[in-house]
């Protein structure tokens, strides 16, 4: 949510680098100070998020299925993630 000059001003300038190095994908969405971001790339962010999200509760089956134990651990944890 950071621009590029609060990345680094915050000695964040190798983050996509550090990212990319680690296998992590680093998404950038620079949002204005005091400002907001266009609706249209905020939906587009939000729906590849919305993706992410839905792929990562097929993950929690297919782990539990090869581990046979459930993922998450707990009803609670469970409901946690389903909060967020």
């Amino acid at each position: 949510m950071l621009e590029g000059w609060e990345q680094l001003e915050f000695g964040l300038g190798d983050e996509a680098k550090l990212c990319e190095r680690n296998s992590i994908e680093y998404v950038s969405f620079p949002i204005p100070d005091r400002g907001f971001p266009r609706t249209d790339l905020a939906l587009v962010l939000a729906e590849e998020l919305h993706a992410e999200i839905r792929a990562g509760k097929e993950a929690f089956a297919l782990i539990s299925d090869a581990r046979g134990v459930r993922v998450p651990d707990t009803e609670e944890q469970e409901n946690w993630l389903g909060s967020i």
